[in-house]
């Protein structure tokens, strides 16, 4: 039935022109942080996924592979460009091309960019590192805007990668919310889908045993069709962000969990993401009576997919047409693995069909918290469980694009604003509590030493004079003690949070309390421009009077008494220019990001290897 539909498809899809260019890049030439393992395997694997997805011919790979991976896949490294900026950015022009020519041809239009590596903020805008330098959002904008296509799919597996499409606000903000983001793409990039890691981390996380970063790994495995919940031939948005949250949602540390953001062209997330009415490569059924949890590997042990379907869900697996021959699929249950050798002459193969070997799996090290991914069964419970929870207030968080260092730097400079408030209050309960006991002690000896020379009523009411403001002042200074400030409540409202999981909301609204002690001093502060302005008028005001009176009296006063008012009226504007209010000095600390300001200016130099030759870079960024 299912080899029924997709040749029924096939026969009644349009005419299609399609494009992909795979870019994948270990190194980090701007940022200088340690390079990655596997982001050229990622390209490298994109690649031969989409090589069945769109037309062969169409598909540009960019990276620079290491000699394990020249290794395992020498035909793709062969033709792999440089990724420099220039030569990604010509890759754009040709897709550009070709979508002209497919339209003009009344073809139906789609083009993909893929990305693995490095990447980061800068003035509030994403940026991907390359081999000679930084892609910025605002080339890849011009370029998917040139681009053209009837719909673009854009898949990042970067860090800071939602903000390569989906700016930070202006002023600068360490996160950002879906709602403003999709808002910012329907208007900019109407035709455009992304699909990415809403992670603000300073690491992209890989996995050794998927020779592959987690969240492009996920991605791969869905586009085979293991998230075709409802077995149409393609994978929405909606399908892929299910499939890769209930694939890692058991793992227990929060950072191996990709948070996926995903929105369909035209804010469409039941678009399709991948079509297979023309996929060109093998096919795998499978099905069973029980959840079933599958691994693909090649002749060479490579990793390809991994996905555990929901009991007697049909699944149509896709296969890429350059992994033809050696194929093993692992089918896992408890402790024991089952091995199926997929023969290599056929296109199309039923798991049922195939004999099995069985072996114990090796013991899982319960410190390896990646062997809880794919624990999960996917299938339509699953898709539709997923479904319901986006209904829920606390489903997703409300903001996105935080990371550890960001929530690490707001708790210092709020434990610091705390810390400010504790000592002044603690001086302040010093002062008061010794100046009390001063008081209360020096008024008893005082009115011991005299108490015979005075006479009965003024002795009382010294002692009660001296004693009563003692008493206040260690009234004050007990309640003082035990008082906190707004900065304090906040400091510690910050860290209940963060131990609670909620770092995302925590530091988007500690950014709001700053900004609201801001605002409220800059509102003091035009208070205080303006009593100055209007005590300047009016000594202005009685300068003029003054000329104009006859009286002697009237010019001795108030000629003096003008200039005085005018002259701190003076002063108070001066005051409100000059003066730094600490909430300020806050914020300006916390704005003033490396990840917000502008990139320094870096030279660098590269040689990078080509075919039959190198690249000698010489780079300026700034």
């Amino acid at each position: 039935m299912l080899s029924w539909l997709v040749v029924a498809c096939v026969a009644a899809a349009p005419e299609e022109t399609s494009f992909a260019i795979v870019v994948g890049n270990n190194q980090s030439p701007v940022l200088g942080r340690r390079a990655l393992q596997y982001a050229d395997d990622d390209a490298v694997k994109y690649d031969q996924v989409f090589q069945g997805l769109v037309q062969p011919d169409n598909v540009r790979l960019f990276t620079v592979a290491d000699d394990d991976t020249a290794r395992l896949f020498p035909a793709a490294v062969a033709r792999a460009q440089v990724p420099t900026r220039a030569l990604v950015l010509r890759a754009f022009a040709e897709m550009a091309e070709a979508m002209r020519a497919g339209r003009a041809a009344g073809h139906h239009t789609r083009a993909y960019f893929v990305f693995a590596g490095h990447g980061d903020v800068d003035q509030g805008r994403g940026f991907l590192e390359l081999q000679d330098g930084i892609l910025s959002g605002d080339d890849l904008e011009r370029a998917l805007k040139a681009v053209g296509a009837d719909e673009i799919h854009v898949i990042l597996d970067s860090c800071n990668s939602f903000f390569v499409l989906s700016p930070r606000k202006p002023g600068g903000r360490h996160f950002a919310t879906p709602k403003d983001a999709a808002l910012q793409l329907a208007e900019r990039l109407p035709n455009v889908g992304v699909l990415l890691s809403t992670s603000a981390e300073a690491e992209v996380y890989e996995w050794s045993e998927f020779q592959s970063g987690i969240f492009s790994h996920a991605v791969r495995s869905a586009l085979t069709g293991a998230a075709d919940v409802d077995s149409d031939g393609r994978v929405s948005y909606a399908e892929m962000a299910a499939f890769i949250d209930t694939a890692s949602r058991s793992v227990p540390n929060p950072n191996f969990r990709p948070q996926v953001f995903a929105r369909g062209p035209r804010g469409d997330n039941s678009a399709a993401v991948a079509s297979f009415d023309r996929f060109r490569g093998r096919y795998l059924e499978a099905q069973s009576d029980g959840p079933l949890r599958l691994t693909l590997r090649d002749a060479q042990g490579i990793r390809w997919f991994d996905l555990h379907a929901e009991a007697k869900v049909p699944l149509l697996l896709r296969i890429p047409p350059s992994v033809m021959g050696g194929l093993t699929v692992e089918r896992t249950e408890g402790d024991h693995v089952e091995l199926y050798d997929v023969p290599a002459a056929s296109p199309k193969v039923a798991l049922l069909e195939l004999a099995a070997q069985k072996r114990t799996l090796a013991g899982r090290g319960p410190a390896d918290a990646l062997k809880a991914l794919y624990q999960n069964p996917f299938g339509p419970m699953a898709f539709s469980a997923w479904n319901a929870r986006l209904d829920q207030p606390d489903a997703q968080p409300e903001f996105v694009g935080v990371g550890h260092l960001d929530v690490e730097r707001m708790n210092i400079i709020l434990q610091q604003a705390a810390s400010r408030d504790r000592g002044n209050r603690m001086h302040s309960v010093s002062i008061l509590g010794v100046s009390g006991i001063g008081f209360m002690v020096g008024g008893l000896v005082e009115t011991g030493l005299q108490w015979n020379a005075q006479p009965s009523y003024l002795r009382w009411l010294l002692l009660g004079l001296w004693g009563g403001t003692g008493l206040i002042m260690g009234v004050s200074a007990l309640g003082l003690s035990f008082g906190h400030s707004d900065w304090e409540d906040e400091a510690a409202s910050f860290s209940a949070a963060t131990r609670a999981g909620h770092s995302q909301d925590a530091v988007a609204h500690a950014d709001a309390f700053i900004e609201e002690r801001v605002q409220t001093v800059q509102r003091r502060r035009w208070v205080t421009r303006t009593v100055g302005a209007a005590l300047i008028g009016l000594g202005a005001l009685l300068v003029v009077v003054n000329s104009r009176s006859d009286s002697q009296l009237s010019q001795a006063a108030l000629r003096p008494a003008g200039f005085a008012l005018a002259a701190e009226g003076v002063g108070f504007l001066l005051a409100s220019w000059w003066q730094r209010d600490p909430e300020e000095d806050l914020l300006n600390v916390w704005r003033e990001d490396r990840t917000l300001s502008t990139t320094p200016i870096k030279v660098s130099a590269g040689l990078a290897p080509l075919p039959g030759g190198a690249a000698v870079s010489l780079g300026l960024t700034f």
